[in-house]
Formats: structure tokens, C-alpha cells, sequence
């Protein structure tokens, strides 16, 4: 009886709460031991088909980069396929095409889970480790070529055309898109591109990019960072609708380029049809023109370093042709606004433009050209000027306010120009020293002998602001003057243009006075220093006028004439630049007593010959 009771009692213990809770977690882990046991016998069952499905997996992986490269692929190394705790497949040694100019350290295929276990074996991410790019050498087979553009013939029927510069870009963008379809993110990681030839430069090396699209009608995007040409560079590329660019419809597109030669960014719209259509906001900077062009492009000849180039305006880019609206260009610190056109295709580029600016200094120009020597190394330095023939270029500049070395311009008209191997700077017109100007320097590069030839005319300017802007202050000449003047020099370097500069000029000044010279200093006899009569007197003239001509360093007086109502001052002689040499002999031949100021004579009415010769500003005078 006692038996049946305690029996009795545990029964009613299983029956309680706490009991039926013990047993119903009991149970669970009988389920959750179940299900385990059910997975590993279902993975027991499934370990054998994984080989199977690494096989599906390598073949799916082959074709997804023969699709995106267009190429064969050759897997040369190890494969490995693991499920958890990522199911992916890598591929070791994998090479591109039948040469060796594509190979790729690693390649990892991240795969499904579930579509794994299931058979399917769907490449969604691919990661490329170490791939490198050798362009093809002249006896490997040629790559791919571009589709070519219809464009329609005389006769109505449509003729293949390359469709201009544009086309490698557009078919490379159209290219991407068509064959990354069913991928959602493809990974660069340390990536290489070596030039052909070596040439010295070296392309594009630690590359880590990342290019991602969730599906089909998604948004695509490029992003990461390169060294491109021993620069680091981060890259990021948006477009809005990759299927519209597909069917030659619009798609916003966002790009954003960065390094330290160029800085580059774009927000507009874009089209992949027969003109391959790019329209917006484009901005951009180079701290050098120069090194950026040498960083973007293939190596040239010499490009004129004229400094810092920023440019800010809406680009329209068609084919073969590129139009800047409302654009802003600073070129060394100088402004302008206006439009800028650009022809590409031809066998240079052409550029076109107007561009007006507040102030303008024309200095960075001709010093880009022919850098003035900063030490005598530099005198020997070769002056580059095979750019003139690598660009045709016409832009008309105006300016309220221009300087051209120490001459102030305002109201200025100008040309720069270049064509053919011919480099121009064309100064139309301009207001200078009170009166008008006009300038030109042209660079003759496709000559036998490069050279340069150049003019300058004043009509009208105060004499004694262009004195000045020359650093002559010894004597001030009052009035004003005209003066005209050629040159021509060959461009080989500095010391060749100095030693055979050839310049002729003539000065004319009118109804003026030269200050600051005593007449007795000229009609007394004997020898003296020129600036014992160089204090507070003057002589008034009619007209000055002085033919100028000058062969390397040492200048020729070749006429000097001052005429006023007591008589007239001849002269010929020379100076020399290299050691501020003056040789000077004149005559003076009064027609009557005149005084020069209430107290001094200016000369008797016998002729007084004089020779002025030494060390200019001090020079001595002898009469007689």
C-alpha cells in the first residue's frame, strides 16, 4: 500500500507544474538534437555534392570574368571551397587571355548559403587581389576593338566612324555596365596597370576600387583610391541609370577626381549614344598646369608652366566637340568670364574662346615661355618651344586693368594664339602712360632656328612714366612721346638671346624739358663728372627725338637730336649693358643767347663740341 502511494505521489509531482515544465524542455532539446542530427545526416548526405557544386561555382566564376573582360580565363593554380563560415570559392593564379598581359594574383567568388546547399552556385561579389594589367605589346594579337559608330554616308547608307576621342571612353563605360550585369559588387584590391614600352612612367599601382550595383535599374557606383603616375588619387563615380545609358537615353551622372596635380568634379547628365552627350556643372583646378597635363596624358614636349589654372562653368561635350558656358578661368591669379570651345579628332585639338577679365597680368605667360635665369646655370638652360605645335589655339582677351612687366595697361584688347608652330601674344589696343598702345610677341618654333620677332608702339605717353617703368632716373624728360620699336632674337637659350638680340627703335617726344641737367656741364671746357650739372636745373625743347638700335648687349645711339628755340644738340654713340658703359660725342650749335632758367646761360653761339664717356650714371664730360 505504501508502494501504490509513493507511485501515487510521484505521479502527481509529474503532474505539477514544475514537472511538466522539466519535461517539455526535455523535449526541446530532444527536438533541437533532432533537427542537428537531421542537418549533419542532411550534410553528410550533401558533403559529397559540394565538389559537384565547387566545380558549378568554378565554372560559374570562369564565365562571370570571361563575360566581364571578354576574354579566356585560365585558372593556374589552386581552387578551394569553403561553406561556412562564408561559402565562397578562391582561385589562385588566374590569367586573362592567351598573352600574359592580364593576370591576377587571387580571385574570391562570395556565393549564397542557401543557394550553395541547394545546388545553385550564383556569383554575386567577386574580389580581384593583385590584378595586373601590361598593355599589349606591338606583336601581340590586337585587343578588341570599339564598336564602330554609324554616321551617315553622301549617298544615304551608313558609313562606320570612330565617333572621335570620346569613343574609347564611351565604349569602355558601355562595356562595364553590359558586362557587369548579375554581379552586384566587384572588388579591386591592389591593383596594377604598367605602360608599354617603358617609357618611365608608372601608371596605375595600388589600386583598391569598388564597384557596385544592387541590381539591374539600380544606381551604379565606383569608388576607392589609386596611385596614378606616382600621384594618390581617390575616385567616385555615380550613375544614376545605368539600363538608360544602355538604351541611349539620359542617366545623371556624379563624378569626383582627386590628387595633388588636378582636382576634377562633375554633376550633370550624360548619354552613351552616337555623340555620347555630356551636360553640366564641371569644375576644376591644377596647382600647375603643366605637371597636370604631364600627370593626365602621355609625355609631350615641354608645356609652358604659366602656375595655378582653376575652371568653373557649365560643359556641353558632343562628340567632337566641348563648349564651357558662364565659365570662370583664373590663370595665375588673373579672373576672366566668358565661353570656351574646343574641337578634338583632328590632328591637334583646336580652342577657341573670349574671356574678359578685371585685372590681368600677362607676366606668367612670356615667363612660362622663356623662364628668366635665376642663376648662370640657367643662362645655358634650352628653351622648349615645340608646345606651339601641338595645339591650335586662338583666345581674345580684354581687361580693365593688365600689366606687362612694369608697364601698367587699362582698356586693353588682346589675342593669344597658336598655330602651326607660331606662339602669339597680340596686344591690340590699350591705354598706357596717358596715351595709346599697341604690342606683339610671336615665337616662331617650326623654323630652322627658332626666333622670336616682336613690336611695340606708344602714341601720346607721358614721358616721364616711361622713363620710369624703364629704371631711368638719373634724368627726367617732361612732354610727351611716341615711340616705335622692333625686335627679332633667336630662342635657343638665354645667353644666345642676349648676345644676338637685334632690337631698331625710334623715340619722339614733343613740347617737353629734361630735368635735372646743368647746360654748364656741357659748354664749359674741360673734363668733369656728369653729375656735377645734374641738380635742379632744366632745358626746355621743341623736340626730342633718338634712333635707337641695339646688336646683342651693347645699344647704339645712332641719332640724338634736341631742338629748342636757342639752337640744337646732336649726338651719336653707345652703351653697353654688360658694364654700364656710356660713350656719347656731341655737338651743340646755338642760333642765339638763350637762358635756360633767369640765372644761368644755356650756351654761347659758338658751337661747343663734347664727349661723354665712362661709367653710366656718372660718366665724364669733356668739351671743347
Amino acid at each position: 500500500m505504501a508502494r501504490k502511494l509513493s507511485l501515487d505521489r510521484l505521479a502527481l509531482r509529474a503532474d505539477a507544474p514544475g514537472a511538466r515544465r522539466r519535461g517539455s524542455k526535455r523535449l526541446g532539446l530532444a527536438a533541437v538534437g533532432a533537427v542537428l542530427a537531421a542537418f549533419a545526416l542532411a550534410a553528410f548526405i550533401i558533403v559529397p555534392r559540394l565538389a559537384v557544386d565547387a566545380e558549378a561555382a568554378r565554372a560559374d566564376l570562369v564565365d562571370r570574368l570571361e563575360t566581364m573582360t571578354g576574354q579566356t580565363v585560365a585558372v593556374e593554380g589552386e581552387i578551394t571551397f569553403s561553406l561556412l563560415p562564408q561559402t565562397r570559392l578562391t582561385a589562385r593564379h588566374v590569367r586573362i587571355g592567351t598573352t600574359d598581359a592580364f593576370s591576377i594574383g587571387t580571385v574570391v567568388a562570395d556565393l549564397d548559403l542557401v543557394d550553395a546547399m541547394t545546388g545553385t552556385a550564383t556569383v554575386s561579389r567577386v574580389v580581384l587581389v593583385r590584378p595586373e594589367w601590361r598593355p599589349l605589346a606591338e606583336t601581340d594579337p590586337a585587343p578588341i576593338a570599339a564598336d564602330p559608330v554609324l554616321v551617315p554616308a553622301a549617298n544615304g547608307m551608313a558609313t562606320p566612324h570612330q565617333g572621335g576621342p570620346l569613343e574609347g571612353p564611351r565604349h569602355l563605360v558601355r562595356t562595364l555596365i553590359e558586362r557587369f550585369h548579375g554581379l552586384q559588387t566587384l572588388e579591386i584590391r591592389s591593383g596594377v596597370f604598367r605602360p608599354r614600352g617603358g617609357n618611365g612612367r608608372s601608371g596605375i599601382s595600388n589600386a583598391n576600387l569598388i564597384i557596385a550595383q544592387s541590381s539591374a535599374s539600380a544606381a551604379m557606383y565606383v569608388a576607392g583610391s589609386f596611385i596614378w603616375n606616382g600621384q594618390p588619387s581617390d575616385l567616385d563615380l555615380r550613375i544614376n541609370s545605368p539600363s538608360a545609358l544602355l538604351e541611349d537615353e539620359v542617366s545623371d551622372v556624379e563624378l569626383a577626381l582627386s590628387s595633388p596635380p588636378l582636382t576634377v568634379s562633375f554633376d550633370g547628365e550624360a548619354t552613351l549614344d552616337r555623340n555620347a552627350t555630356i551636360t553640366g556643372a564641371l569644375r576644376l583646378a591644377a596647382p600647375s598646369l603643366s605637371r597636370s597635363i604631364e600627370w593626365l596624358g602621355e609625355p609631350r614636349p615641354h608645356t609652358p608652366d604659366i602656375g595655378p589654372v582653376a575652371i568653373d562653368g557649365t560643359l556641353l561635350l558632343a562628340s567632337n566637340l566641348a563648349g564651357l558656358q558662364d565659365t570662370t578661368v583664373t590663370v595665375a591669379g588673373s579672373r576672366g568670364y566668358g565661353v570656351m570651345e574646343a574641337e578634338f579628332g583632328g590632328a591637334k585639338p583646336r580652342v577657341r574662346g573670349t574671356l574678359a577679365f578685371e585685372t590681368l597680368d600677362f607676366d606668367p605667360l612670356t615667363r612660362a615661355i622663356a623662364p628668366l635665369p635665376r642663376t648662370v646655370f640657367d643662362f645655358n638652360r634650352p628653351i622648349d618651344l615645340a608646345f606651339a605645335r601641338d595645339i591650335d589655339l586662338d583666345v581674345r582677351l580684354s581687361a580693365g586693368r593688365a600689366s606687362f612687366g612694369q608697364v601698367p595697361l587699362t582698356d586693353i584688347a588682346a589675342v593669344i594664339a597658336l598655330d602651326d608652330g607660331i606662339a602669339k601674344l597680340d596686344i591690340g589696343d590699350a591705354q598706357v602712360f596717358g596715351g595709346r598702345g599697341q604690342a606683339n610677341l610671336t615665337f616662331h618654333a617650326d623654323s630652322s632656328r627658332p626666333k622670336a620677332t616682336g613690336s611695340l608702339s606708344l602714341t601720346g605717353v607721358d614721358s616721364d612714366a616711361l622713363l620710369s617703368s624703364i629704371d631711368v632716373a638719373t634724368l627726367g624728360v617732361g612732354g610727351r612721346s611716341d615711340l616705335s620699336f622692333s625686335m627679332e632674337t633667336p630662342v635657343v637659350d638665354w645667353e644666345t638671346i642676349i648676345r644676338n638680340v637685334r632690337i631698331d627703335g625710334h623715340l619722339t617726344a614733343r613740347a617737353g624739358a629734361i630735368r635735372g641737367l646743368d647746360p654748364r656741364v656741357l659748354a664749359s671746357p674741360g673734363a668733369r663728372p656728369l653729375l656735377a650739372g645734374t641738380k635742379g636745373t632744366t632745358i626746355p625743347f621743341d623736340t626730342l627725338n633718338v634712333d635707337l638700335s641695339a646688336t646683342g648687349p651693347r645699344l647704339r645711339i645712332d641719332g640724338l637730336e634736341i631742338a629748342n628755340g636757342a639752337g640744337l644738340l646732336t649726338g651719336v654713340g653707345s652703351v653697353s649693358a654688360q658694364d654700364e658703359s656710356i660713350s656719347l660725342l656731341g655737338t651743340y650749335s646755338a642760333d642765339a643767347q638763350q637762358t635756360a632758367s633767369a640765372e644761368r646761360e644755356f650756351t654761347t653761339s659758338k658751337p661747343v663740341a663734347f664727349i661723354l664717356q665712362g661709367q653710366w650714371p656718372n660718366p665724364s664730360v669733356t668739351t671743347r
